[in-house]
């Protein structure tokens, strides 16, 4: 099982002259993005069906569906970075 918490602190861009600064003036879009925290939550193991083995793995990230933008996410002008994600995955060796 594991638990991942990520703090990111907010950031401002550098100035004018820094690429998309531009951007935190205008009515639409963003440079600078705030403070945020996402958090995270997987467990997985490997169970026998039989004689094969059969690997599991259950994950939600961005358990708190936390609305954010990443600095340095190419569309955070436009779009928020991912909500909340489930996972899960099942595997067979053969």
């Amino acid at each position: 099982a594991e638990v991942r918490v990520r703090r990111v602190f907010d950031k401002s861009t550098a100035g004018w002259f820094e690429p998309f600064s531009q951007y935190d003036v205008i009515p639409f879009g963003t440079a600078s993005t705030d403070a945020y925290t996402v958090v995270s939550l997987s467990t997985g193991g490997s169970v026998e069906l039989g004689r094969t083995p059969l690997d599991l793995y259950f994950g939600v990230q961005n358990l708190l569906d936390e609305t954010y933008r990443a600095f340095l996410d190419t569309y955070k002008g436009y779009a928020l970075s991912p909500g909340r994600n489930f996972i899960a995955r099942v595997g067979v060796s053969f």
